[in-house]
């Protein structure tokens, strides 16, 4: 593999590179010399120097200079690098993440419909029973004592009875009733 020797040269002196480097080629050389120049501008930026009049010389084995590389080449591609282009406005989306999205929507608006219905049930078991009519007292003929069907207070129905005959035998009477009963 052939020998690449690259001296930094500068309006004061050349510092003359005595090992060397192999590559494949000169333009393997020349790569390897330009990323060398963006890390060797910024330190001689850091350290109040301008990079500006420095370059690499590489040259052959026999000291042939091959091609002269300015650090103004590649400090001046930095300034008017084209930018890169603006990402596009909405990236392509696979179809399993599209129906993700769509299904992830449409569970959530059939959450909301679901509180909101939740929401009316309970105001509605909520409201009191004088609004809804069912006040009725347990003498007006109304086989479940005054409640809605099917909310009876006896577990086993309206089949069974108390210890007097009375239905419901967990229901208690006015203290009205019950005197005038015994």
């Amino acid at each position: 593999m052939p020998q690449y020797f690259f001296h930094l040269r500068s309006r004061a002196a050349t510092q003359r590179d005595e090992i060397g480097s192999e590559f494949s080629d000169l333009d393997a050389a020349y790569l390897d010399t330009c990323q060398a120049i963006t890390s060797m501008a910024a330190e001689l930026s850091h350290a109040c120097f301008n990079p500006e009049p420095y370059a690499f010389d590489i040259t052959d084995q026999d000291g042939k200079l091959l091609m002269e590389v300015p650090f103004t080449e590649m400090l001046n591609r930095a300034r008017t690098a084209p930018s890169p282009p603006p990402p596009p406005s909405e990236p392509a989306v696979p179809p399993q993440v599209a129906r993700a999205r769509r299904l992830a929507g449409e569970i959530a608006d059939q959450v909301k419909t679901l509180r909101r219905n939740l929401l009316q049930s309970c105001a509605l078991v909520a409201q009191p029973r004088i609004a809804t009519g069912l006040h009725q007292s347990p003498d007006a003929g109304d086989p479940a004592g005054g409640q809605a069907p099917g909310l009876r207070d006896d577990p086993e129905g309206p089949a069974s009875a108390g210890p007097r005959g009375d239905r419901g035998s967990s229901r208690k009477r006015p203290r009205a009733a019950t005197r005038a009963g015994r």
